[in-house]
């Protein structure tokens, strides 16, 4: 088992939701916007870190472990927005969210300052507030490689080279 990107983010919805007890989407999802405050989640880069590591090769074939860093970007609309991210923030340290994410090979690594960051709107101004999360995530590729397991040749070998009739 590792990271999986569809895994983390039914991970983030569910376990953001709870935390906030509102509605909790990925951005740019060519939808109506939910009516009242809700939160938007968009993974925003994925950062290779170090050199893949190969951790098996029995001769069928490799798998390799890569460290890598994925920034989720975490932004709360509507009322009280800031209120809402700060405490989202806050939990991101309790247990229960920090074993929600390990069981998806996701740690949190760094979070960053609340950016407050209202826009105009039709009907005047929405709160917004935004904050990343950096999470820590390993990845495990594996790969058939196709291997010869015998060679036969007919020749002769003399000083080291081998000639072919």
């Amino acid at each position: 088992m590792s990271f999986s990107i569809a895994d983390f983010e039914e991970t983030a919805v569910a376990t953001l939701s709870t935390i906030t007890s509102e509605t909790v989407i990925f951005s740019h999802q060519n939808a109506p916007r939910p009516s009242g405050p809700y939160v938007t989640l968009q993974v925003l880069n994925f950062i290779q870190r170090g050199e893949p590591e190969e951790i098996q090769n029995n001769g069928d074939g490799q798998k390799v472990t890569q460290w890598s860093e994925m920034t989720l970007q975490i932004k709360a609309v509507g009322l009280d927005a800031m209120i809402r991210a700060f405490a989202i923030r806050n939990a991101m340290g309790l247990r229960w969210v920090v074993d929600a994410f390990a069981g998806v090979f996701a740690g949190v690594g760094e979070i960053s300052s609340i950016q407050n960051i209202p826009v105009v709107r039709t009907n005047g101004w929405e709160d917004q507030s935004v904050f990343d999360v950096i999470f820590n995530v390993v990845t495990e590729t594996a790969e058939t490689l196709p291997y010869i397991a015998t060679v036969e040749l007919d020749g002769e070998i003399s000083d080291r080279t081998l000639t072919i009739e």
